[in-house]
């Protein structure tokens, strides 16, 4: 049962950052919308999705990995590796062999089509990554790839990398941004890991974080159109209908045809769904406390002025 109401201009004040999207949480992952788009969109034209993009950059690095490391990668970024790897197979990308010395383990090699794609990929991801980077110095980008690194640390200590520093098969210029050392894949283990967090802690609530956004954009102006919930949320298409359906059956919203145009629809809260500010946003401040623990408000600070850089130059 919810506690004693609180007034939700008094709300909206004391988690304004919240609201106006400026949380670290929030920020990390617009940054990592905008950019795995975008680089989903180049790799397209070679035929490459983001996931073969992260399995071939881990083989450059060290060709012949056990199966089972290379998904302790890919379970940051989603999908079922058996999946993907039959899948680059059959692109002749790579190739799975057992172990010599034990049976049991497989290991993955680059096809000599895979090891060819290091001559052209990394350029690829560079040219994006250091574009959305290009108003950070490089003392600031390696102060933010620490604090960074602090981050993931507060909610997965167990999180590492043991691949070389160096890759044989890459432009000695291009290493910043392979996956899993690069900012850019650990900004997407980072967003995962504070999105699951936060969904443990709201699912008591039967919400999921994509409610709690487009509940956030209807708690500051309620009646808005379906449209402008797919500009906040950076949806658009089934991924957004998706959501608001299960809102409405979820007795969260409502939604009816606007009187001016018929063609459009608008959203409104229900009761239930007006209730929800009085505890989902103290969930969201925590989660936020949690992945800056240990790290100071200069450095907070400065990684999310860093995030809104990003944000400037990319969209």
């Amino acid at each position: 049962m919810l506690e004693k109401t609180r007034d939700k201009d008094e709300i909206r004040r004391e988690f304004s950052e919240l609201f106006a999207r400026q949380s670290v949480g929030y920020l990390v992952k617009r940054v990592v919308t905008i950019m795995a788009k975008r680089l989903n969109d180049a790799l397209g034209e070679f035929d490459i999705t983001l996931s073969h993009w992260v399995v071939l950059s881990c083989l450059w690095q060290k060709d012949g990995l056990p199966v089972m490391y290379i998904a302790s990668q890919l379970q940051h970024i989603g999908g079922t590796l058996s999946d993907l790897l039959t899948r680059m197979e059959k692109r002749k990308l790579l190739k799975r062999k057992r172990d010599r010395n034990d049976r049991r383990v497989w290991r993955v090699f680059l096809s000599d089509e895979g090891r060819a794609l290091s001559a052209s990929l990394p350029a690829v991801a560079h040219r994006l990554w250091y574009h959305a980077w290009q108003d950070l110095s490089e003392e600031e980008l390696e102060r933010f790839s620490e604090i960074l690194d602090r981050m993931i640390y507060n909610f997965d200590p167990s999180y590492s990398v043991c691949l070389p520093r160096n890759s044989p098969e890459v432009a000695e210029k291009y290493h910043f941004i392979l996956p899993p050392r690069a900012p850019g894949y650990r900004l997407k283990v980072l967003q995962l890991l504070t999105t699951r967090r936060f969904a443990d802690l709201i699912e008591v609530h039967n919400v999921t974080p994509s409610h709690w956004v487009v509940l956030c954009r209807l708690w500051q102006e309620d009646g808005v159109p379906v449209s402008e919930i797919g500009h906040y949320l950076e949806q658009i298409g089934g991924s957004l209908a998706g959501v608001l359906e299960r809102m409405e059956e979820r007795s969260l919203i409502r939604k009816e045809r606007d009187e001016r145009d018929r063609r459009s629809h608008l959203v409104w809260l229900t009761t239930d769904g007006e209730r929800l500010i009085q505890v989902l946003p103290q969930l969201a401040r925590q989660v936020n406390q949690e992945v800056c623990l240990g790290i100071s408000e200069d450095d907070e600070r400065f990684f999310k002025e860093s995030l809104n850089k990003m944000l400037a130059v990319c969209q």
